[in-house]
């Protein structure tokens, strides 16, 4: 379910989780924590948000959480209207 963040509807996003599974690896907490200022941002930039899944993508114990996440109905919608906010 999205959740309310700046005004706007955002997706559930898995950042506990995430957080947890990449215990140990500072370089991928930091890009978690870089995609969820992105998410949370009053600007969101469509190719920030990418760009930040992608490198997550690339580390293995997250890639399918971040992939399940990315690529669901309600965040790939939520993409979508990223042109209609801004």
């Amino acid at each position: 379910m999205p959740t309310p963040e700046n005004g706007r509807l955002t997706p559930d996003f898995p950042y506990d989780d995430l957080h947890a599974d990449l215990a140990g690896d500072e370089a991928g907490r930091e890009t978690l924590d870089r995609l969820r200022h992105a998410i949370a941002s009053e600007a969101v930039r469509r190719a920030d948000v990418e760009s930040h899944v992608g490198l997550l993508q690339a580390i293995p114990v997250v890639r399918a959480r971040v992939a399940n996440w990315f690529d669901s109905p309600g965040t790939q919608r939520w993409l979508d209207g990223l042109s209609e906010i801004l």
